[in-house]
């Protein structure tokens, strides 16, 4: 529509990545970066892309870039996930506190409530549940309609949140389709989880199914499931599904994690060539991941034990 426009080669350029058309979405978004109003946005795409194809020169580029314009808490915040995506947990701790700490220095409560979010969801697909419940401790703000937060809190064990938050939905008066079609099933089905009823959680989550590349919560969950149910052929579909998927978001831990999480329902199905591929991508993908995490010292012996 306007080739000179930043704000449709954004949206253009992040359809490309969503869609793994990395190439398509390096050329639109970096022609809109030398636009006088091109903004974090594209850069942060761009930042995204050069992650998930292995840029090493693009991706200092584009961190500098954000560490030296506006919106430094959003730098700080990919930073983080990449870390995290990476298996360095460490660092991805500390990128977090800092864009907490730089979105509290610009006075903005509701973006640092959404950086602990951020920080407690990496930690609990990590498996460090009890880091994650102290972390979200420190929210401060409303969390009556905060999905993402009584989300996370029932992941922690903490459902009290959760159910409240189902209780007051009413058919009857809300319209919002996110509200209704995806976060609502989530919750129903973390809910589930918990209560370890995994053919329950399959059911709450169909309705989200249409929407289920939003992120790659839906399809996580639902593999979780289907392992815990012993559906095995179903849950490695769900973690090919996001394995196919990596543009809907290079940054995210969860991406990393399915090749683990693939490898384990490989394994149980006795498809031994299969397993060994999928820890071996994991491991390529951690390959400078902290030594000591208990998440990655389990996938090696798992491993050991395959050869």
């Amino acid at each position: 529509m306007d080739p000179h426009s930043a704000l449709r080669a954004e949206t253009l350029s992040r359809a490309y990545k969503r869609a793994n058309r990395f190439a398509d979405a390096q050329r639109v978004a970096g022609a809109a970066a030398s636009e006088k109003d091109a903004g974090w946005g594209v850069h942060s795409i761009l930042f995204q892309v050069a992650y998930a194809v292995r840029d090493e020169a693009k991706l200092k580029t584009e961190t500098d870039w954000g560490l030296t314009h506006a919106q430094l808490d959003r730098t700080l915040l990919n930073l983080a996930f990449a870390a995290a995506t990476s298996g360095k947990l460490r660092e991805s701790m500390d990128y977090f506190s800092r864009a907490q700490a730089e979105a509290l220095r610009e006075g903005d409560t509701g973006v640092a409530d959404n950086v602990l979010h951020d920080k407690a969801r990496v930690l609990i697909e990590y498996g460090e549940v009890e880091q994650a419940r102290a972390v979200l401790k420190q929210h401060t703000g409303d969390e009556s309609e905060a999905s993402d937060l009584v989300f996370l809190r029932a992941a922690t064990g903490d459902v009290a949140p959760a159910q409240r938050f189902v209780a007051a939905f009413s058919p009857l008066t809300e319209k919002d389709t996110v509200h209704i079609f995806f976060d609502l099933p989530l919750v129903r089905a973390q809910l589930a989880t918990q209560a370890h009823k995994p053919l329950e959680v399959l059911q709450r989550l169909e309705p989200a199914r249409p929407y289920q590349l939003r992120d790659f919560n839906v399809p996580g969950l639902r593999a979780q499931a289907e392992t815990e149910a012993g559906l095995l052929d179903a849950a490695a579909a769900d973690y090919r599904l996001i394995l196919a998927n990596q543009g809907v978001d290079p940054i995210a831990p969860v991406y990393s994690l399915a090749h683990l999480r693939l490898a384990r329902v490989l394994a149980q199905q006795k498809k031994s060539d299969e397993a060994r591929q999928q820890y071996q991508a994991f491991f390529e993908a951690w390959m400078n991941a902290d030594a000591d995490l208990p998440i990655l010292q389990a996938a090696k012996h798992e491993y050991a034990r395959l050869q």
